[in-house]
Formats: structure tokens, sequence, C-alpha cells
């Protein structure tokens, strides 16, 4: 979680805004001349760059002459300019704060340079998106929060002792201040509790202590589980918050958590009250209304990608209003949302210069690119920034639609990572990732799986599903414990492969993988329907990665099969 300057939506139909969402909008009247001023900004700050001098920033005369520099994605910068990433100065005029780890398009993590420069980008749309939010929610102002608890915390420091770091732990660092107790009952350390089973019920156990107002995570993921930590252990809750303890044995807590987290603990016999009457009527779910009867907004992700998220987490949140987070990456702003109940939002124009590539022009090498000014409603199109991190005409891999405009403002919403990427809570699984777990699955194991389907699975856990066709699906004698043991080293492979897909496993927000297995005719067929009608046989290389949901709907699965591990 970002703090207070991260969190914040408008409603572009009522225009609740307060003075700092107002000028924004007020912006938009001039967004032309805005986007060029922050383009003419941009260049001078940096024109002294190793960047900067080698493409003349110090004579470009406009955005056309501007536009005469490629447009570069991570791995082209990288290797056209071998080592840039370790020498930010080669890049940027202004002071590194630090790294951004993501795990980009390949197993290895890109470095993104956190500069000055871009805090102050991405601050300013922070602003205006908190600023939005208090503004159509008062009560939020003083009220309590509880937000990113499962959040490891974790950093590392490269040989020169910059901190490598996911954009999340950067902010919770730098807005600690910000998190006073008396608003924050979860507080900021619960990320030392290394148990992310225990994160999740120590945050639980404080935050069901105090009034709550606000409920905020980027994923659904994560406050779903939440509500099922509290659903499964609603026992020990309610004796903790009767007693004043974690209402857990002592053999469990010893050494575990942090003395500064266990003094926060109090005695609340209402909140017991509430818990044990919601908890206790044999519904399915519980309501947080219920518990939290001053809980008006809940803060995640609203796009698409997340919706079997979003479904489990409606069963528990009715009647409470939701707000979609920035949408955003490390490397820079993109949308900020202006309404509840409702997904994307405003292009972060006044943060970053930004152009477009045309969704049907993304396999091009060097496209024409559109501006902000020029894009169609209903069309889609790759994300390309300018930003204050030293990123230049960078292809950002990130496609969005244009569902409309607010004045001269387009209203964007997130659709999907460019290539074969499938996330469902932030993993951002790639083939790359898929071929070296397979590989390693294949080795450690005396089964050999080539021809698979993967593709996001939904139920009671989202899950990655390994579809098989039954005749390659045998592993002689020891049958089905062989299977088991695939699908295990398989998952730790891939977590191996991808430290985002370890983290959501790891916080409990993916489920272990399953095996899949088909009969050969059903399988066969669902591969067909991938390939392209005037694609031969000879020419049609099936990926192993699919981004589509649930594609075993419809299919009868001859055996499900489960690591156990």
């Amino acid at each position: 979680m970002q703090g207070d300057t991260e969190t914040v939506k408008i409603s572009h139909m009522k225009l609740q805004s307060g003075r700092a969402a107002e000028e924004f909008l007020q912006q938009g009247h001039s967004l032309k001349s805005v986007q060029e001023r922050i383009l003419t900004d941009t260049l001078a700050a940096n024109a002294n760059c190793t960047y900067g001098k080698h493409y003349g920033f110090d004579k470009i005369s406009g955005i056309s002459d501007y536009r005469r520099i490629p447009l570069i994605d991570y791995q082209r910068l990288d290797k056209e300019f071998p080592g840039i990433w370790n020498k930010v100065s080669d890049l940027s005029g202004d002071r590194l704060l630090a790294y951004f780890l993501t795990s980009g398009s390949t197993a290895e993590p890109k470095k993104i340079p956190v500069t000055t420069g871009l805090v102050r980008e991405k601050a300013r749309a922070f602003s205006v998106f908190w600023d939005s939010i208090y503004t159509a929610h008062p009560a939020l102002v003083n009220g309590n929060f509880i937000s990113n608890f499962a959040d490891s915390g974790k950093t590392e420091r490269d040989e020169n002792g910059i901190q490598l770091l996911s954009e999340t732990t950067f902010w919770n660092q730098r807005m600690q201040g910000f998190q006073k107790p008396d608003r924050w009952p979860a507080g900021k350390h619960l990320a030392k509790i290394e148990s992310a089973e225990l994160r999740y019920y120590a945050a639980a156990r404080l935050a069901l202590q105090a009034p709550l107002h606000c409920m905020m995570s980027l994923n659904p993921s994560t406050l779903v589980k939440l509500c099922q930590v509290i659903e499964q252990r609603s026992g020990d809750l309610i004796r903790g918050l009767n007693n004043g303890t974690w209402g857990l044995p002592p053999a469990d807590l010893d050494g575990v958590i942090p003395d500064v987290v266990s003094d926060r603990l109090k005695v609340d016999k209402q909140a017991a009250a509430r818990l044990e009457n919601e908890t206790i009527q044999g519904q399915s779910h519980f309501q947080l209304k219920k518990i939290w009867p001053e809980l008006e907004l809940i803060i995640c992700w609203q796009s698409k990608i997340v919706e079997p998220y979003l479904r489990q987490l409606d069963a528990y949140s009715s009647g409470i209003d939701r707000r979609d987070y920035i949408t955003q990456s490390s490397e820079c702003m993109m949308a900020i949302p202006l309404e509840d109940n409702s997904s994307g939002g405003l292009l972060a124009f006044t943060s970053h210069f930004f152009e477009f590539i045309r969704e049907n022009e993304t396999e091009c090498e060097q496209p024409e690119t559109v501006l902000a000014w020029e894009l169609e409603e209903g069309s889609r199109y790759e994300v390309v920034v300018t930003t204050g991190g030293g990123l230049y005409r960078y292809r950002t891999g990130d496609c969005v639609t244009v569902d409309g405009f607010v004045g001269q403002i387009p209203r964007i919403n997130f659709q999907y990572r460019l290539g074969t990427t499938s996330s469902m809570t932030g993993e951002k699984l790639t083939e790359m990732h898929i071929l070296a777990a397979l590989a390693a699955a294949n080795n450690a194991s005396i089964c050999e799986l080539s021809d698979v389907l993967v593709f996001p699975r939904t139920g009671d856990q989202p899950h990655y599903a390994v579809m098989v066709p039954a005749s390659a699906a045998t592993a002689g004698e020891k049958g089905d414990r062989a299977l088991e043991s695939w699908v295990a080293c398989f998952d730790e492979e891939l977590c191996k492969a991808n430290r985002e897909y370890e983290d959501k496993r790891n916080s409990l927000r993916l489920g272990e993988p399953r095996l899949l297995r088909v009969s050969d005719s059903d399988y066969q067929q669902l591969q067909a329907g991938f390939r392209a009608a005037h694609v031969g046989d000879d020419q049609y290389k099936p990926g192993l990665l699919r981004k589509e949901r649930d594609l075993d709907e419809g299919i009868a699965i001859l055996e499900e099969i489960c690591a156990h591990h």
C-alpha cells in the first residue's frame, strides 16, 4: 500500500472533487499544451545525460521532432546500451533513490530506476487520487484504514548499495510517518511477521478491535484471503477480542510476532459480539459491513483480469462502495480512477508525456504512434511513456481501451499485457516461465509431459491448471503419486522462475496448480480452436500458456491431480 499520497478517486459524473482533483480536471481543457510542456521540461532536465546527448535532447524543437527518436522497451534499451540500468546517470539527470524490481517478460526481473523526478510525477497522480476519495467519502479524512498487509517488506541492495525492492514496499517505507496507529490499526510492523498466514491473522485481529472506514489492497485476492482467514479463525479471533490477546496458543506466537505489534492488542467485547453474531448463523459468508458498520469503501483493482477475485469479494462486501486502484506500472502512472464501482480512470496526463500504438500495429518494431488528443473511443492501444525516471518513448507492453472522454481527457481501461502473459493477481506468468518450469519438472520426475496447456482457473481458490491429454499423462506403476510429484515440482520451478508468482503462492493468493487429464479428442479440439483458419498444421506452433480463464469449462475432466505438498 502506498500511504496517504497514493490512493484517491473522483467521479467524472458527479464531479465530486477537491482542490487537487478540480485542478486536474481544469487542466484537461488544455490537455495538448500540458503534454507539450511536460515533454519540453523532461527533455530539458535530462539533456546532459548520456542518452540525452546521444539523441540531442537540447536540439529537439517539438513533439514531431521528438518522434524521430526510436521507440524502445526494456530489453532493447538493455541491448543497445549495455549496463545502462546500473548507471542511471546515463539515463537521467535526477538523483537515483532505488530500483523497483518487477518480473518483466522473462524470468529475470526488470530493474526500474526510481528517481526524484519519477517520484514527483507519481505523487502528483496520487494526490489527485486521494483528494477525490476524501471529497467523495469525507468520513475517510479522519477515518481508519487497513492496507497492503500482505506485503513482506523485503528489500535487497545492489553492489552500489542501492535498494532493490517492490514498489509497494518503497511507498510503505516512505509513508510510514503518515500511518498513525490510531488510523492504521494493522500498522507498518506487520511486514516483520514472516508467516503469510499469521500476517493475515494479525491484520484481522488488530483491525477488528477498531472502527474501520476503508480497506485497501492492490489485489482483491488479498482482501478475499483476509475474509477467508476471519471466517476460518473466527473462534480464535473472538477469544482474543474478549481477553485482549491474540487468541492463539502462546507456543504459536513465541518469537514470531514482534512486541511492537502485540502491544497494540486491546479488549473489544462489542467487536467480539459482532463477529460472533455474524459467523455463527450458518450462512455461507459473513458480511464485512456487519462486522465493521463504519466501513464504506474498498479500494482495489477492478479490471477484468482480476474478475475471479472480485466475484469472491462480492460475497462479503454487500453495501460497500469500491474504487479501482490507480492504473500503473513500476515505470509510470497511466490512469486515475474518478468514480466508485467502475474500472479504469482518466489518463494521468499531468504526470508523464504519453504516446499510443494502435493494437493492430503492436507487433511492428517501430510503429507509428498517436497522441493523447488523437485517441478514438472504443479503440485499443499500447501505452508509450516518457518519464522523469529516465524512460523515453518507452513501450510499456500494457494494452488499454479508450472508454470515452471527460472533456478532452481520455478515460482508459487496462485490458492485458502484450505477448503471451497471464496474470490473475499480479504474477505475470509468461511462456518463458512455463517452459523453464516444464523442463525442470520433466528432468526431476519419472514423468515427462510435453503436450500441455497452462491457463488460469478460478474456483474456491484461483490457481493455474495444467491440462494434458490422457494418453500423455501416464506414469507407469507409480501412477498418481508420480503425477502429484510432477505437479509439486512444476510449482516449485515456477516459483524459481517468477518471483511474483512465488509471492502470490506464499501469500496464499494463488492456490497450488492442478493437473487436469482430459480425453485426447477433447484436448485436440480445444487446441484446434486457437489456430487461425489460414494456418496449416505444418505452420501451427501451439503455445503452452493461454490468458483465457477456465478453458476446461464444458470439458469432461477425467482426473484432477494436486501436489498435496
